[in-house]
């Protein structure tokens, strides 16, 4: 962003910023934007500010009592050094947010103790999965609750893998029949950014990675079960 730019004038007439769901966001995209404030806000001298965002008000809005940001492969201390409060950007800064409580992590043997309430423990379950889902959706063995029913009800996972295997199961308590569709994978005979041996990537090797945000090579379905659309695609 240049400083004779028109997005840098509106930005020198900007009175105040405001960064939404602001814990959540790694540190370094505002060492970014400080930088990109200072540069493009000029002193009279045309020298750039010293102030810290070139001078301008930014409120950090959001919950501080929320997880943190995810890195990764990250240890807990990447994990902490990542986190806005764990920035500087200079003396004029100031960052003022709810009391958050750091006990919980702060340990230096990487052993943490957590007290979960009684009402919430499942006890003396031979399959964790079964009695999650049991003790989550109430009558689904017995077909007898309807797709609104799962509207106000989710059991969350720490893994794709996991989610996966409680989708599965969750599937396999529903009554009729099982419907299969797989995805249709190829390689850009077009795309030169390996060279020209496109065979070095087999369809079974595309069917096997399973990402975030991407649909599994394999999609079971049933009637009833409820469908979460990622993205669509077509505009």
């Amino acid at each position: 962003m240049e400083p004779n730019s028109q997005l840098a004038g509106l930005l020198k007439r900007t009175k105040l910023i405001i960064w939404d769901e602001a814990p959540m966001t790694h540190k370094h995209r505002f060492e970014a934007l400080d930088r990109i404030l200072r540069y493009a806000i000029r002193c009279p001298n045309g020298k750039p500010f010293k102030l810290s965002f070139g001078g301008k008000v930014i409120v950090f809005g959001g919950d501080f009592w929320q997880v943190l940001s995810f890195i990764p492969k990250g240890t807990r201390q990447d994990i902490f050094f990542a986190h806005l409060t764990f920035q500087r950007f200079g003396m004029t800064a100031r960052i003022y947010s709810q009391s958050w409580e750091w006990k919980a992590w702060r340990t230096h043997d990487g052993e943490t103790t957590i007290n979960i309430p009684e009402d919430l423990l499942i006890k003396d379950a031979s399959n964790p999965i079964d009695a999650i889902v049991d003790s989550t959706y109430l009558g689904i063995r017995e077909g007898s609750i309807n797709t609104s029913y799962f509207y106000d009800r989710i059991i969350l996972a720490p893994t794709n893998e996991i989610v996966d295997k409680f989708n599965e199961h969750v599937l396999s308590l529903f009554q009729g029949e099982e419907m299969l569709y797989l995805s249709s994978d190829s390689i850009s005979k077009s795309d030169n950014t390996y060279g020209s041996n496109n065979d070095a990537f087999s369809i079974e090797f595309l069917n096997s990675i399973r990402a975030s945000r991407v649909p599994n090579y394999k999609l079971l379905f049933k009637v009833g079960a409820l469908i979460m659309m990622l993205r669509n695609m077509n505009h």
